[in-house]
């Protein structure tokens, strides 16, 4: 073989690599595999942790503690589900007080929070001091499919993530996602026979108080407890549907994700509520008392499905004893039709409230306010048949907008001079004095009698 000259063999050895370079290699690779092992332990911890039984606290004290930082996992609605907080590794806000963040921080972590989910990847969150976050975050989406179920936070540690920590984060994603989905499947089974439950209970349909407390115990009802009874109701969802114009599988697979999203946000504040889904309504039995805050996160869940949709809320009152149940139903189903009747929807309406109408709607005899409805509105009632009017209509508004002729011309949709010749008309026709407080308020409470009769008799107008 022949000899290489004394300047290529100086070349050639200045190209090879050193023992010592060739260790650091080594080194790195022996990391790079432990590192990979430690991934793949951990990841198959949390999968039978899954498998076992575990809840989300279990899995993500395992992951927190693996990545040695602090964890947080929200459902899609911002709601913590678990925590871990590494006793060096913290931040001031977000982590500790998501409950009570500003808007101003919520619009910061929504933007980074719409690009997860889009690019379905991890997002690096910067830092921003001025907000309570003094370091910067990765989340990851937990995702089936297109369907967001939630979101995975860690805390930077050393200024920055790594790819491998990048692939925890996502492994960890997947994890959550089958515990979702395994919850998810448990509770389709579970929902099937709490609802054949609820709709006996608040039907009455059950021969004795003891048998329906025992199907109740299955089910989480404790019949020791208050719980508010309230119902809301998507408003128009029927029109709503028909403007889609979606086939009927379509209709039906947005129900069910609507509605058990509704559900859903209502068990973040109360764990213990039960819920039933019954046509465009969900009823809520709860042992906490309902608030704006809880009605305000409602609304924003139909607007995220359909943003010009709106919600009424009726309140049924307190349900100490088993027969608490079917009044309490029947009241804030009233509620809501005598709200379709007056427009008040996208309104909570409290049934104690309605002032005369508890009276009217509870009173044995009904006919005899019936009579008087008619005694005091006949006149009007057979001339609007008659002549295609609509002076019951218009006498309506008037007290409804506290006789302000401006407002009530207005709702009326007319003229303020056609409203004035109307109400004169209404005074002919019917002989009376407008002007007259016993006259008014005889009216005013024979107009409230035709509506809860429509009530009762199933027509009232969805207008």
């Amino acid at each position: 073989m022949a000899e290489l000259p004394p300047e290529n063999l100086n070349n050639s050895s200045s190209t090879l690599p050193t023992i010592e370079s060739l260790q650091e290699q080594i080194r790195l690779l022996q990391k790079e595999q432990q590192l990979l092992v430690s991934f793949i332990e951990a990841h198959d911890r949390m999968t039978h942790l899954v498998l076992d039984g575990h809840n989300f606290e279990g899995i993500t004290n395992q992951l927190g503690r693996f990545l040695r930082t602090s964890v947080e996992v929200e459902d899609r609605f911002g709601l913590r589900l678990a925590h871990f907080t590494h006793e060096t590794i913290s931040d001031a806000r977000h982590f500790q007080t998501a409950e009570d963040e500003a808007d101003e921080l919520n619009a910061y972590l929504k933007s980074y929070l719409e690009q997860a989910q889009t690019r379905r990847e991890t997002v690096q969150i910067p830092g921003r001091a001025d907000l309570g976050l003094a370091r910067s975050r990765l989340v990851a989406p937990i995702m089936v499919e297109r369907e967001l179920l939630g979101y995975v936070f860690l805390l930077d540690r050393r200024g920055g993530f790594s790819p491998q920590v990048r692939r925890a984060i996502e492994h960890a994603a997947l994890i959550y996602a089958l515990l979702m989905m395994k919850q998810k499947s448990e509770a389709e089974t579970e929902r099937r026979l709490q609802a054949s439950f609820l709709e006996d209970l608040i039907g009455g349909n059950f021969t004795d108080e003891a048998s329906i407390i025992n199907r109740g115990r299955f089910f989480g009802f404790n019949p020791t407890r208050s719980y508010h009874f309230f119902q809301v109701e998507v408003d128009d969802f029927a029109r709503f549907i028909q403007r889609s114009g979606w086939d009927q599988s379509r209709e039906q697979d947005f129900k069910r994700q609507l509605f058990g999203d509704l559900a859903r946000l209502v068990q973040t504040f109360d764990r213990e509520s039960l819920t039933l889904v019954k046509s465009e309504n969900l009823i809520i039995l709860s042992a906490i008392i309902p608030d704006e805050r809880l009605f305000g996160r409602l609304r924003e869940v139909v607007t995220r499905f359909a943003a010009d949709v709106t919600v009424s809320i009726a309140l049924g009152g307190v349900c100490r004893q088993v027969a608490d149940f079917k009044r309490a139903s029947q009241r804030a189903g009233r509620c809501l039709e005598l709200a379709r009747w007056l427009d008040y929807k996208g309104r909570v309406i409290d049934y104690t409230e309605l002032g005369i109408y508890n009276l009217l709607f509870e009173r044995e005899n009904k006919q005899l306010l019936f009579d008087f409805a008619a005694t005091q509105l006949h006149a009007l009632s057979d001339y609007d048949q008659k002549h295609k009017t609509e002076l019951v209509s218009t006498l309506q508004k008037y007290f409804q907008h506290g006789t302000h002729l401006k407002e009530t011309a207005c709702a009326a949709n007319i003229h303020l001079s056609a409203l004035k010749y109307r109400l004169r008309r209404i005074q002919e026709i019917a002989a009376l004095d407008l002007d007259d407080p016993d006259t008014a308020f005889n009216l005013q409470l024979a107009l409230k009698i035709v509506g809860v009769r429509d009530i009762f008799h199933g027509k009232a107008q969805n207008s």
